[in-house]
């Protein structure tokens, strides 16, 4: 049986070992001792008392601690690549103010002194509540609604998007949006482009991803221009994007998950209408 007082450690994309992972990129021996720091270091900088750590998670130079307080259990994110940090803050200052607006997202904690990120001993932590909620592909047509309420109808050049909108990143509970998370993605980019990649990449979540089908994208499709249409520029865009990412995601070799049934599908469908363009 599993110690309770030992957290869980895992990989989150990597096939990696994830005790030789946490030693040789974040320096700590074992789970043990990285739930000690990570409650240390909560403690002296939001004043939050941790009673355990159940789980930390590994994604290249980054972590992810779930801990339980008083109040409730919380959500630590941290990172060992300085490189990242200048975006990492900018991240934490964006998703509070959307919050601030009112949108489902997972805002950071303030710490004692006001901060939402904390760089302290070559490291840089925030903090979140855990908001719990299942990962529903279905409903992400509904997450689009709060996003994009206040765009403009035409809008041709970059705007501020989410950059990994998928099932893995959206909490729902029942029919609702619980949260939309994980924007360290966030970027400047092309509407389409995000609307697409994000229908292409709907159903995928940590492992073995798989696409959807031509039915979920339609429905996705129709959730967003229940709120806001496709100009006729990006209209004539979404077709290739969507077969661009498609394609992006057929492994060499064998393909197990299928993309490359899904690109020929498309393919196909696309085919009729290549053909009467040209005739």
């Amino acid at each position: 049986m599993a110690d309770p007082h030992v957290p869980t450690l895992e990989m989150l994309w990597e096939a990696s070992d994830p005790r030789g992972t946490l030693d040789e990129r974040f320096g700590f021996a074992d789970a043990v001792s990285a739930g000690h720091w990570v409650a240390a270091t909560v403690y002296e900088h939001w004043g939050i008392w941790i009673d355990s750590c159940e789980r930390i998670v590994i994604s290249d130079r980054n972590a992810l601690a779930w801990v339980t307080t008083p109040s409730g259990r919380l959500l630590a994110k941290w990172s060992v690549a300085p490189e990242r940090f200048p975006r990492l803050s900018r991240i934490a200052r964006l998703t509070h103010w959307l919050d601030g607006k009112g949108l489902p997202v997972s805002a950071p904690v303030q710490t004692l002194d006001g901060r939402l990120q904390v760089e302290v001993d070559e490291v840089s932590m925030g903090l979140q509540r855990v908001i719990e909620g299942e990962h529903v592909p279905q409903a992400a047509r509904d997450a689009l609604r709060g996003l994009v309420a206040d765009a403009p109808a035409d809008r041709p050049t970059t705007q501020l998007v989410h950059g990994d909108f998928r099932s893995s990143n959206v909490l729902c509970t029942g029919h609702t949006i619980a949260a939309v998370i994980d924007f360290e993605s966030a970027r400047l980019d092309h509407c389409i482009d995000e609307i697409a990649r994000s229908a292409v990449m709907l159903g995928t979540r940590f492992r073995d991803w798989g696409p959807v089908s031509a039915e979920v994208r339609k429905m996705f499709m129709s959730g967003y221009q229940s709120v806001r249409r496709l100009t006729p520029y990006e209209a004539s865009w979404w077709d290739v994007l969507v077969l661009w990412y498609t394609l992006a995601f057929v492994s060499p070799g064998d393909d197990p998950t299928g993309w490359a049934a899904s690109a020929l599908s498309q393919l196909a469908e696309l085919a009729p209408r290549t053909r009467a363009a040209f005739t």
